[in-house]
C-alpha cells in the first residue's frame, strides 16, 4: 500500500510526504489506492528511505515487464557533423588555450588575453566567466575576419568557465565517428525521459539529501516514469497485458 501511494504521487508530481498526506484525505484516487488507510507524512518519508531495497527490485520488475511487452528495442539513429550556431565561422576549438599563460591563441596567430570576469549566480550554483580578446584593433585588420567575428567594433571574444575542460574532451569525443554514434541515440533514449520527468511529472530537484538517499529518490521517479509509459501504450492497445509473465 505505501509504495502504492508513493508511486502515484511521483507519477502525478506530487512527491512531497506531506502533500502526499494531504491527498490520502481528499483525492479518490490516492484513497482508493491507500485502501483508506491514512499514514501521516512522517510514516512515509521513513518508508520511502528506509525500502531501498524493495525499491530497486521493483524498478527491476518494471524494466523487465517492458521488454517481455516488447519496449525494450529503441531505433537507433547517427547525426550528422556538429554544426555551431554560425558555421561559417571560426569555433571555439579552433582557439587554442594555453593554460600556463592563461589566454588563447586564435587562427591568425594572435593572442587573446582576459579583459573581463563575470560571475552568473542561480539558486544552487554560481559560475565564474572570463571573456578574451585579441588587442584593441587587432580583429578589423586580420585578413581572417570575415570568418571570426561579425562584431565590427570589439571584435572576437571567447568565454571560459571552470567547465571548459570537461566540455574540451566531449567535444573530441563528438568528433570521432564513434561518438556521433552513440551521441545520436542521447536524443532517442536520455533526453525524451529528463523531459518527461521533469516537466510533466514535476521531478527538477530532488527533496531528499545525501547521494544514497537522491538514489532512492531517482529510482522512485524511474519506477513512476517507466509505469506511466507502459500504462499508456496499454490504454493506446500498443501492447498487451496478456503477454506479460504471471508472477
Amino acid at each position: 500500500m505505501m509504495l502504492k501511494i508513493l508511486l502515484w504521487g511521483y507519477a502525478s508530481g506530487i512527491r512531497s510526504s506531506r502533500k502526499i498526506e494531504s491527498e490520502l484525505q481528499t483525492d479518490v484516487a490516492f484513497m482508493w489506492l491507500a485502501a483508506l488507510e491514512k499514514p501521516d507524512f512522517r510514516t512515509i518519508c521513513l518508508f520511502r528511505t528506509a525500502n531501498r531495497a524493495l525499491i530497486e527490485k521493483v524498478f527491476a520488475e518494471v524494466v523487465l515487464l517492458a521488454r517481455v511487452l516488447g519496449m525494450g528495442k529503441c531505433g537507433e539513429r547517427n547525426i550528422g557533423k556538429i554544426k555551431g550556431a554560425r558555421p561559417e565561422l571560426f569555433r571555439k576549438e579552433d582557439f587554442i588555450y594555453n593554460e600556463e599563460k592563461n589566454l588563447y591563441i586564435c587562427p591568425a596567430g594572435q593572442e587573446m588575453r582576459p579583459v573581463a570576469n563575470s560571475t552568473i549566480k542561480t539558486k544552487y550554483s554560481e559560475k565564474h566567466i572570463t571573456t578574451y580578446r585579441t588587442a584593441r584593433g587587432l580583429c578589423s585588420t586580420c585578413e581572417n575576419n570575415h570568418k571570426c567575428t561579425t562584431n565590427k567594433k570589439s571584435g572576437r571574444a571567447i568565454t571560459r568557465d571552470g567547465y571548459e575542460e570537461y566540455r574540451q574532451k566531449m567535444r573530441k569525443k563528438l568528433n570521432t565517428e564513434e561518438g556521433r554514434k552513440i551521441y545520436g541515440k542521447r536524443k532517442i533514449l536520455a533526453e525524451p525521459v529528463f523531459g518527461q520527468m521533469k516537466i510533466v511529472e514535476g521531478l527538477t530537484q530532488f527533496l531528499l539529501r545525501g547521494t544514497e538517499k537522491i538514489r532512492i529518490e531517482w529510482k522512485v521517479g524511474a519506477v513512476a516514469h517507466n509505469l506511466l509509459k507502459i500504462s499508456r501504450r496499454i490504454i493506446e492497445g500498443k501492447v498487451l497485458l496478456a503477454n506479460a509473465p504471471c508472477t
